[in-house]
């Protein structure tokens, strides 16, 4: 109803789910840095040695072309042997945690506001009703005298 097309439209809790979707890609990445890490370069090299002429009808096997083709691979680690890595996996936990508490928050206050702007147009609704009832009442009365 209209509580799930308030978490769906509103900017405010759009910003804030972002805000806790990327504290938790925070996450992520900070676990990920208690792994190693592997580098892989593949490249590809072509040269060609001239001949000194200016012939250009020269075959792909006499033309002097060579590939060179590498590779290199690269292991890297960072032992945390005082900790930083954890404080900064905690840090962001905690951030994270934060992130959702405010997102929640937010979706609580939205929702609230929304429900006492039904209720109050409901409570409008029903007065007006009550007010229209007592004009045809006045008028039946004003008929009749």
């Amino acid at each position: 109803g209209l509580v799930n097309q308030l978490n769906a439209s509103n900017q405010t809790v759009a910003q804030a789910d972002a805000q806790y979707r990327q504290a938790r890609a925070l996450v992520r990445n900070a676990r990920g840095a208690f792994f190693p890490t592997v580098d892989l370069t593949v490249g590809k090299t072509r040269s060609s040695q001239g001949t000194g002429s200016s012939s250009s009808s020269l075959s792909s096997s006499s033309s002097g072309i060579r590939d060179t083709y590498n590779a290199q691979a690269g292991v890297s680690w960072e032992a945390d042997v005082w900790g930083k890595l954890r404080r900064t996996l905690e840090a962001d936990e905690a951030s994270a945690q934060a992130s959702f508490a405010d997102l929640a928050a937010m979706r609580l206050s939205q929702q609230s506001e929304l429900v006492q702007n039904y209720l109050q147009l409901r409570v409008i609704d029903e007065q007006k009703r009550l007010l229209q009832t007592t004009v045809d009442n006045y008028q039946r009365s004003l008929k009749m005298t």
